[in-house]
């Protein structure tokens, strides 16, 4: 048992715990794998955390790229959603958008047609 003592109001209280016990070895094995299991489901949880953030934003800027780049066909608009969301831009992110798509738009049509013509379709 374990006693302690505060002054409160020029009052000394003598406050008494509860008995303070020791766990056994076997207790504490336990304790270190429930806490090593809690510890990887949280990392998990961050983790899952992120992905869901990801996901949001990737979502975010599918729907702003196919909006402002309307003309675009779906696997360069999917190329400039994976680049713009692996450079953790977001739909407030105009100008950096902008950039990245008058630099790969062209790269990617030219690309495609590159590869139609030595495929020939």
């Amino acid at each position: 048992m374990r006693l302690e003592s505060i002054e409160k109001d020029g009052v000394r209280y003598v406050l008494k715990s509860s008995i303070e016990v020791n766990p056994s070895y076997k207790e504490n094995e336990e304790l270190e794998a429930l806490e090593s299991e809690i510890n990887a489901l949280t990392e998990e949880l961050e983790r899952l955390k992120y992905d869901r953030d990801q996901l949001k934003n990737e979502q975010a800027l599918t729907a702003f790229i196919a909006e402002r780049y309307n003309t675009l066909d779906d696997n360069t608009q999917y190329s400039l959603v994976r680049l713009c969301a692996s450079k953790g831009l977001t739909p407030a992110n105009v100008n950096e958008i902008d950039a990245i798509h008058q630099t790969i738009a062209p790269a990617l049509k030219e690309n495609r047609s590159f590869m139609s013509r030595l495929f020939g379709r």
